[in-house]
């Protein structure tokens, strides 16, 4: 247990982030969110290209990191397994950080998102969790998301 709850963190701040942005829709989806002109995309994007070459995943196909971005979804979806919350039947700080990146899987992502389709049909074990993380920490979620599309 102790294993799993240190791996998470790592994974999910070294692997997930940089994986789900750089391997995804890129800066694409950052003018979407941003609403932001044509001309500042590319020049974030720009930017952004040297922060990734620095940090690594930058200087991998989109394939690799796809397919290592898949493998950790598994890999993630196997260590839950069955159990209610990460560590048992009660949530602990490393479901936290699941949750994060659940959030953003099935929730902060396109619809289109290959990743998210991937965990709803394969894992739905991960899928349970985030919608019980959620229910339980953010009851109002819905209203909330309406809200924000409204505003």
């Amino acid at each position: 247990m102790y294993a799993q709850s240190l791996f998470l963190p790592i994974l999910n701040r070294e692997i997930f982030m940089w994986a789900f942005i750089w391997g995804g829709e890129r800066h694409a989806a950052v003018g979407r969110t941003l609403a932001i002109p044509w001309y500042a995309v590319k020049f974030l994007g720009f930017q952004y290209r040297n922060v990734v070459w620095a940090q690594g995943i930058g200087r991998h196909t989109r394939e690799n990191i796809a397919a290592w971005t898949y493998s950790d979804i598994k890999s993630v979806a196997t260590v839950l397994g069955n159990n209610k919350f990460l560590l048992g039947d009660e949530p602990c700080l490393e479901d936290c950080t699941l949750f994060g990146f659940c959030g953003q899987l099935f929730w902060g992502f396109p619809a289109s998102s290959p990743y998210s389709k991937f965990a709803k049909e394969e894992y739905p074990n991960l899928y349970a969790y985030a919608n019980r993380m959620k229910d339980r920490y953010f009851p109002d979620w819905d209203q909330l998301i309406a809200k924000e599309k409204s505003a």
